[in-house]
């Protein structure tokens, strides 16, 4: 009985491990390149290329940046190579402007740069000096304030007496501080100014209603919930509460321009 010996020819490589090896082929290469051209200027031989040649620049912007603003910032990008783009230099340029929180700039091949501006927040007015300044959650100031802005804002302003600034009181602080206060009192209520005294006493102004309040800063937690019940439900002795001292532990001061 003849048997027939069949024999099949396997390729030694896998295709997967062929396009491994190209790719360290390639790579070895390129080193070899770079080592016989050393000192060869990359990014200026890119430059002079005209490849992949910027045609169009998109900006998107939040509220409240402007978009003709902001082109107005940027360097001609239109002409450029992508490949040479400094894409670094347009982010930090962008982000030294006011108002300016995050920048994101995205080359889109063939021929467009894309470029996101997200705005700061701002939390406050503070009062530096009889001028007011919006301020950022750190306490950061933003730019000088304006009608535009103001429009849509409804902040809460805050300003530091002489004797304030001696010791303690910091303006990250009071910042934060205004956010809790407006936090506690929730919506019903509205905040208007925190006022920074000798430490650890700040006054607080509500215009709704129009009431003053005297805190102390190691307390004044503690006795949020007593001013809530006295806004609430005012003692029947005073007909409307004009200031309230809580300066006191456990206790409340109550006078009235108007009382029984």
């Amino acid at each position: 009985m003849n048997i027939e010996n069949r024999v099949e020819k396997v390729s030694s490589f896998h295709p997967v491990q062929k396009f491994f090896l190209l790719f360290l082929l390639s790579l070895f290469l390129f080193s070899a390149l770079l080592w016989v051209l050393d000192g060869f200027d990359v990014k200026q031989f890119l430059a002079g290329r005209q490849w992949f040649v910027v045609k169009s620049v998109d900006v998107d912007v939040a509220w409240p940046l402007e978009k003709k603003e902001v082109m107005q910032w940027l360097p001609s990008l239109e002409g450029q190579s992508l490949l040479s783009l400094n894409v670094d230099k347009i982010v930090e340029s962008l982000e030294s402007k006011n108002w300016v929180a995050s920048v994101t700039v995205r080359k889109r091949y063939p021929d467009q740069v894309s470029i996101r501006l997200e705005s700061k927040i701002p939390k406050a007015v503070f009062l530096e000096r009889s001028k007011p300044f919006y301020v950022d959650h750190d306490g950061k100031v933003i730019d000088h304030t304006s009608a535009r802005i103001s429009a849509k804002y409804e902040l809460p302003v805050i300003s530091m007496l002489p004797q304030a600034t001696l010791v303690k009181w910091e303006l990250p602080e009071a910042v934060l501080l205004t956010e809790m206060l407006k936090e506690h009192m929730g919506t019903g209520f509205t905040l208007s100014e925190v006022v920074l005294e000798a430490y650890p006493y700040f006054r607080v102004f509500m215009s709704n209603p129009r009431v003053e309040v005297l805190f102390s800063h190691k307390n004044w937690e503690s006795q949020i919930s007593r001013l809530l019940t006295l806004l609430s439900n005012p003692p029947s002795q005073v007909r409307q509460i004009a200031r309230i001292n809580l300066v006191f532990p456990k206790k409340a001061i109550v006078s009235s321009t108007l009382s029984n």
